[in-house]
Order: C-alpha cells, then sequence, then structure tokens
C-alpha cells in the first residue's frame, strides 16, 4: 500500500500526468505472469504525449505498423509508406495540434503503447460523432498486459472530458488484435 502511494506520488509530480475525474494522477499497476511461479508488478502510467515523446512514438509506430500488416515481407511501396508517414516532424506536429490529442502508457523503460484521439474526423456513417480514436498502438511483447485497454478506456474518458457524445475507430480486418479488443458496436 505505502509502495503504490509513494509510486502515485512521484506521478503527481510530474507535469502534464493524466488524471482521473477527482483530479488524481492515473497510474496503473498491473501483475504479468508468463509461469504460475513467475508474478512481478509493472508500473504503467497514462500521460498525455510531449514533444520529446516524438521520436520514441514514431519508433513504436513502425514496429506496431509493419508487424500488423507486413507479415510475408516488405517491398519498396510500403517502405516508403512507412518512412514518411510515420517521421518525428509529423509526429510533433500531430503533439501540437491542438485537434489531437495523444496519449501514451509508459513502463519505468519508455513508452509502450499510444493512442491518438482526433477531433473533426471525416466519421465513415453519419450518426458517428467527428471523434476519431485515429491510433491505438501497443507494442507486441506488452499485448495481454491491459495496455491497450486502458489506452482505449482513457481515449474514452477524454473525449467525455471534451464534450464528445461519442468516439469511433475503424481497424483494417487484418488487424485481429483491435478487432477483439474493441468488438463490434461497442
Amino acid at each position: 500500500m505505502a509502495a503504490q502511494g509513494a509510486r502515485a506520488a512521484a506521478v503527481a509530480a510530474r507535469p502534464n500526468t493524466l488524471r482521473d475525474m477527482q483530479g488524481q494522477p492515473i497510474v496503473l499497476p498491473f501483475s504479468v505472469s508468463k509461469t504460475p511461479k513467475s508474478v512481478h508488478l509493472v508500473q504503467m502510467t497514462l500521460r498525455p504525449a510531449a514533444l520529446s515523446d516524438a521520436s520514441s512514438i514514431v519508433a513504436l509506430c513502425i514496429e506496431v505498423w509493419t508487424g500488423t500488416y507486413l507479415k510475408q515481407g516488405i517491398n519498396g511501396f510500403f517502405a516508403d509508406f512507412v518512412l514518411n508517414e510515420f517521421t518525428s516532424a509529423r509526429s510533433r506536429d500531430l503533439i501540437a495540434d491542438p485537434a489531437q490529442f495523444i496519449l501514451v502508457s509508459q513502463n519505468d523503460q519508455g513508452i509502450d503503447g499510444v493512442m491518438r484521439l482526433t477531433r473533426n474526423a471525416a466519421p465513415p456513417m453519419k450518426q458517428c460523432s467527428d471523434w476519431e480514436i485515429a491510433t491505438l498502438y501497443v507494442q507486441p511483447r506488452h499485448h495481454g498486459k491491459g495496455i491497450g485497454t486502458a489506452l482505449l478506456h482513457a481515449a474514452c474518458a477524454q473525449a467525455r472530458l471534451r464534450g464528445a457524445p461519442s468516439v469511433w475507430l475503424t481497424t483494417n480486418s487484418q488487424n485481429c488484435l483491435t478487432s477483439a479488443l474493441v468488438g463490434p458496436n461497442r
């Protein structure tokens, strides 16, 4: 209990810490167990992205995107797309854009997940709002730890705080993990 209080105090001292509705910092400890004998505590902190996170976000996005969509090899077309789409300059522009809200999941080693909430997105159907979860990426080695779920819930909470009636996202049919995470019509 004291350790959790110390972690919360350390997070509260950080600038730009994401806070819940009562103003408390969001710190999500969770246990990870690969085998019944091996259980250890891992700390996850969700926080708004800073400009200094741009290159880490780019590296994570490239890792997740290529691992998800380029399973049989990488050709020039997709290599060029990835290297033009995921750049530090573009990432910094998105972080600075007031129509974007970028949240990162950070463990004690660095960023392991990212979510981008976009306002004024063209909805896929007329009954959808203009709030889109444009990006929801978690490093593959951190799948199954609750990071994607935490980012998804935080995105919905942030959208509500900003007055959004709802949010939407689209996913590629090859992206089974995101499809399983969000399910149909949630």
